[in-house]
């Protein structure tokens, strides 16, 4: 929806187009997105965000970018959320770090008692 430009006294019809044209591009376009997240309100500029412990890393707009961020940041912390609706939902959790391995495994006790 483009925004009218009411007041055009003492500026020619062509300057008054003009500012219609940028408020248009300033405000149809903008997009916000707004969800609960642990009862606490994010709001974000792009559909996927990045969080690291309690902090919020990077928002990004397609997943593809939120993994390749967390990818070169080398974090196995980092958990990716989407908004849908009123909520942030979890799409891809932390991952293990391959050096500490899983901790469900049951070590073998050679030579013990």
């Amino acid at each position: 929806m483009a925004f009218r430009c009411l007041v055009t006294r003492g500026k020619r019809r062509s300057d008054a187009f003009s500012t219609t044209r940028e408020r248009y591009l300033l405000f149809g376009l903008s997009c916000m997105y707004t969800g609960l997240l642990q009862q606490q309100i994010i709001y974000s500029s792009h559909p996927f965000i990045v969080l690291e412990g309690e902090n919020v890393c990077g928002a990004f707009a397609a997943l593809k970018d939120a993994e390749v961020f967390i990818i070169r940041k080398a974090s196995y912390s980092a958990v990716i959320y989407t908004n849908r609706g009123s909520d942030w939902v979890i799409i891809r959790e932390a991952r293990i770090n391959p050096l500490l391995g899983s901790t469900t495994k049951k070590r073998k006790i050679v030579g013990g008692r």
